[in-house]
């Protein structure tokens, strides 16, 4: 599961991990591969809201932005460039089809019943994380007509996502 380092308003930042996993930092954001609870200084914990995420760090005061963008503009492939009897290497594009750029976003997929080993942006425009058989990716397009990429080795039956989402719209 991908998340953000989100919390309600007015609660500190210090961070209880639900389930480990990966962890991939970038200079747009935090991914993710398990969730966080806000712990409040009475040992209290909350359910942090939908659509906030913060840009602060341990010790730091929480800053709130919104989501990101509709995914109106941009459009979502799926294409495999390697496979063998074990597994096969995948690679998810995201292109910009509108007239300006899109500063950042969110890209989700299921492949049921493959294990996914490893993730990386051969343009090194995208952060990537993956549980299971399941990848997400958070990045930005520079322009018009240009695309970004995120790539993966993954275990099982190479076959298309059964379930995809791009900026939390079906892709």
């Amino acid at each position: 599961m991908r998340c953000e380092l989100v919390w309600p308003e007015g609660v500190a930042p210090c961070l209880r991990l639900r389930r480990p996993a990966v962890l991939a930092l970038t200079g747009i954001g935090v991914v993710c591969g398990f969730s966080f609870v806000a712990v409040q200084a009475t040992g209290e914990s909350s359910t942090p809201p939908a659509g906030t995420s913060s840009s602060g760090s341990p010790g730091r005061s929480a800053q709130s932005s919104t989501s990101p963008p509709s995914s109106g503009t941009l459009s979502a492939s799926f294409s495999i460039s390697n496979s063998w009897g074990s597994g096969f290497i995948g690679t998810l594009t995201v292109v910009n089809r509108g007239e300006s750029v899109v500063p950042l976003w969110r890209l989700s997929a299921r492949f049921p019943g493959v294990v996914i080993r490893s993730v990386w942006s051969p343009s090194g425009a995208v952060n990537g994380a993956h549980s299971g058989g399941r990848i997400d990716g958070i990045g930005r397009v520079p322009g018009p007509g240009q695309s970004a990429q995120l790539s993966f080795q993954a275990e099982g039956q190479p076959g298309a996502p059964a379930a995809c989402s791009l900026n939390g719209r079906s892709c």
